[in-house]
């Protein structure tokens, strides 16, 4: 080792000595170094290696000698990593990458300055995401549950300090007249309020030091089980992740019946390998660089003098730092309003039990009511949310131009689908809804999907899948704290599609509970979940970001506990604020409710980039699931949703409806082979279906028109009759004629299915002659005693009115939407469509 340093320095000498020959000088301090490297390796001295081949690397690559700078830059990196795994502690060892990050842009920059761009990619890909890569390994090695016990201890300590901060938290929030129920005193005092406060960020201090134990525990066997996995990042590897997704034979979410997705334009059985391209974000002090893999090899696309500060940070600065200001901004506007003075001259703001303390930068402090205060931040929360929001077209245009987004497509000739990876602050872009100059967006363009890195998504796609036969295909988690007013709408379209069992359906705050969400995945272990209630993301503290759920909350820090483990999961759909949202370093860790999800084991996590709008949530959640349900990969399943989302009409709602009842209309046809069997198999005359309505023996129906289509137009002569006769009510598609809740294919009757009752001999006497079965409908729709309802037409019509049911579900939304947001397309801004991501395998 004393040799090796003294090699070293030596070759320092040699590096800077002014007199004499400088040219052989140079020549000496490359062997000093080299010799130097023979004996300190970066297996057995990895501290000493990294300052030799530093050193020895810099200076070739000022010398601009860059394949002996890659070579050394090798060696390093190798170093850097060797000492990372020998440290147990997670905070140390994020701290040795970060210190010393700047070998691996080092060493990007040579690679690309060699024009070796498959060797700078593998090097991107090589520290991006490097912690949470670690977390889902720790998780890996527990996969079938055998955690042992000490860490299990440790766990059980750090769900205590949770549980202790979590009672602590609701004496905060909760109105004085109920404090006594929740364990607080009934009157605090602002001293005792800000005790509280104080023990609150004792305990969570405590909580991340148990973790660290836990970590320091985890690591060591993490070590070994990479000694014999090794990991490795390689090109020729990456290619593999161009193969699109394929659902994996006896696949626990088989296609099922559902409504015709409408069609991309170009479809997965087209895809090949040389349609998909890998794009990997990275941005230098100077420049941004997007490296494209494809079939054929690496290239790359510059986006000169858009380096980390021109661009990284305008993008904290115009992007980020402006959204998560908006809670504070808006405390700051309510309380410079009401206390009468310059919001500058607002030093800080202390909310008490009864009061809210605003204290003034001379000294003076002045008391404002709780309730004033929290009514009018509210206002100016809502207000500054729709400027950012009206902001977003501007600031995505000026994005693509940064990104040159035209230049860049024009070298994907004949791609398909794209694969990003972003970097830093792109993390938080709606990267599909960058414009085009075409006026088009980059996701009208490609199928896009996106991942943390190539590493994570790799994971994602080896995680072995458990598709066991009785397990339940699908659970929701609904509304947690009961104020949402469309989620119970999303819920029911959602369980209506996949024939959610109600135990497996956690509706409101009484029913999704902690322990109740977390036995959902980890024993009775759903194949996909719908989890739609709020959520919040802390970009200081992301350990701290939450689903709120109803009788505490689940956070990031818990789901990375190591019994936490749910390899089943296929699809997990966060129907919540802010769970992709997340802070950045320059080690592209991004810690977010979304990556803790994938580190437990989901395949794919659809997760949220801001506080989403819950009306355009239901509707693409809506859409997302029904395309699930058709066969349709995740990925291309958010993507079409989206993309239909946008351009979402009343007029296209209003014509998926009409086509979704005249499709019921057939199949409901299709159950007889008599012309019009619905409800006139046992009548001779020619239209029995209107025949039926007769005033004497059917009065109910006495309104009915034989009209071409009575059964939706019936009773008006107006242009769109569906949903327009009879009835000038909220809903009169299935309004019209009757009080009932399905009237237009109840056909005016009470009944529960007058379909399959019809033909009751007492409530409707006109079709008393057809059969004294229980359900004539449907054993007319058998050719064969006993024959499966599965297989038969009843089925087939029962499906179709769902889809029917779901359609004018949307419909309405859309109405609401017309009034509450307007234009004739409400949707089209980003904001409403874009705000959902899909990482994981797609």
């Amino acid at each position: 080792m004393d040799w090796a340093m003294t090699q070293n320095n030596l070759g320092n000498a040699y590096l800077y000595r002014i007199r004499g020959d400088k040219a052989q000088y140079l020549e000496n301090a490359i062997a000093c170094y080299q010799d130097a490297l023979r004996v300190a390796k970066p297996d057995t001295l990895p501290t000493l290696c990294l300052t030799i081949s530093r050193n020895l690397a810099d200076f070739a690559s000022k010398q601009q000698n860059y394949q002996l700078a890659i070579d050394n830059y090798e060696i390093a990196i190798t170093a850097i990593e060797q000492s990372r795994d020998w440290i147990p502690d997670e905070i140390a060892r994020q701290e040795i990458l970060r210190q010393n990050i700047y070998v691996y842009e080092n060493m990007i920059q040579a690679s690309v300055n060699a024009e070796q761009y498959d060797k700078a990619l593998e090097t991107v890909e090589r520290f991006r995401c490097r912690r949470l890569l670690d977390l889902i390994l720790t998780k890996d090695l527990y996969k079938n549950g055998e955690v042992p016990e000490e860490i299990r201890k440790l766990e059980a300590e750090m769900e205590a300090k949770q549980w202790e901060v979590d009672r602590l938290r609701r004496q905060l929030q909760t109105p004085e007249d109920k404090q006594e129920k929740v364990g607080a005193t009934r009157h605090l005092t602002r001293d005792e309020w800000d005790d509280l406060n104080e023990e609150i960020q004792k305990l969570v201090r405590e909580k991340e030091e148990i973790r660290q134990k836990m970590l320091h525990r985890l690591f060591p066997a993490l070590d070994e089980e990479k000694e014999s996995k090794p990991l490795s990042v390689s090109v020729e590897g990456m290619k593999g992740l161009l193969n699109p997704p394929l659902p994996p034979e006896n696949s626990p979410l088989p296609p099922l019946p559902s409504e015709n997705p409408p069609l991309p334009p170009f479809q997965r059985g087209e895809m090949e390998r040389d349609d998909v391209a890998l794009l990997s974000f990275y941005t230098t002090d100077d420049d941004t660089y997007i490296f494209i893999l494809t079939q054929a090899g690496v290239k790359l696309h510059r986006c000169q003098g858009e380096g980390y500060k021109n661009f990284q940070l305008w993008l904290r600065d115009n992007w980020l730092t402006p959204y998560s200001e908006i809670d504070d901004s808006a405390a700051f506007q309510a309380a410079a309003n009401l206390a009468n003075c310059d919001i500058d001259a607002i030093e800080s703001i202390n909310p008490k039990p009864s009061n809210v303390v605003v204290k003034l930068t001379d000294g003076t402090t002045t008391e404002i009511s709780v309730s004033d205060f929290n009514a009018s931040r509210k206002q100016q929360k809502h207000q500054l949310y729709k400027q950012w929001q009206d902001k977003m077209p501007e600031m995505l245009k000026e994005i693509a131009d940064r990104l040159q987004i035209n230049q860049l497509i024009a070298k994907l000739t004949d791609i398909k689908e794209i694969i990003l990876v972003p970097f830093m602050y792109l993390h938080q872009i709606p990267l599909p809804a960058l414009p085009l100059d075409n006026g088009e967006y980059l996701g009208d363009k490609f199928r896009v999907r996106i991942a943390p890195s190539t590493q994570v998504l790799t994971f994602c796609r080896q995680q072995a899948q458990n598709p066991e036969a009785n397990l339940p295909r699908y659970g929701i988690v609904e509304n947690t704290k009961d104020d949402l007013p469309y989620t119970p709408t999303e819920c029911q379209l959602v369980a209506q599609i996949y024939g959610v069992a109600p135990e497996h359906h956690l509706k409101g705050s009484k029913e999704a509970t902690k322990a109740k969400y977390k036995q959902l995945l980890t024993r009775e272990k759903v194949l996909g979940l719908l989890s739609s209630h709020h959520a919040k993301s802390n970009l200081t503290e992301p350990l701290e970001s939450k689903l709120l759920l109803g009788d505490t909350d689940l956070t990031l820090g818990e789901l990375l506990n190591a019994s936490i483990r749910f390899p089943q999961l296929g699809d997990l759909f966060l129907s919540c604020c802010e769970t992709a949202l997340g802070n950045s370093e320059l080690t592209d860790d991004i810690f977010t409710l979304s990556a803790a999800f994938l580190s437990a084991g989901a395949s794919n996590v659809i997760s949220s980039l801001w506080a989403v709008n819950d009306l355009a949530t239901t509707i693409l959640s809506y859409f997302f699931h029904r395309n699930r349900a058709a066969g349709i990969t995740s990925a291309d399943a958010l993507w079409q949703a989206q993309m239909e989302l946008k351009e979402l009409t009343l007029a296209k709602a209003e014509e998926s409806l009409e086509d979704a009842e005249e499709k019921l209309d057939t199949v409901r046809a299709s159950c007889s082979p008599v012309k019009n069997p619905v409800r006139a198999s046992c009548s001779p005359v020619k239209n029995p279906v209107r025949a039926s309505c007769s005033p004497v023996k059917n009065p109910v129906q006495t309104s009915c028109s034989p009209v071409k289509n009575p059964v939706r137009a019936s009773c008006s002569p107006v242009k769109n009759p569906v949903r327009a006769s009879c009835s000038p009510v909220k809903n009169p598609v299935r309004a019209s004629c009757s009080p009932v809740k399905n009237p237009v294919r109840a056909s005016c009757s009470p009944v529960k299915n007058p379909v399959q009752t019809s033909c009751s001999p007492v409530k409707n006497p006109v079709q008393t002659s057809c059969s004294p079965v229980k359900n004539p409908v449907q054993t007319s729709c058998s050719l064969v005693k006993g024959s499966p309802v599965k297989d038969s037409p009843v089925k087939e019509y029962e499906e179709q009115e769902k889809i029917a049911d779901n359609c004018q579900k949307v419909y309405d939304l859309v109405v609401e939407a017309k009034k509450s947001i307007g234009g004739e397309k409400p949707f089209d801004n980003p904001y409403y469509w874009a705000g959902f991501v899909c990482q994981g395998e797609g």
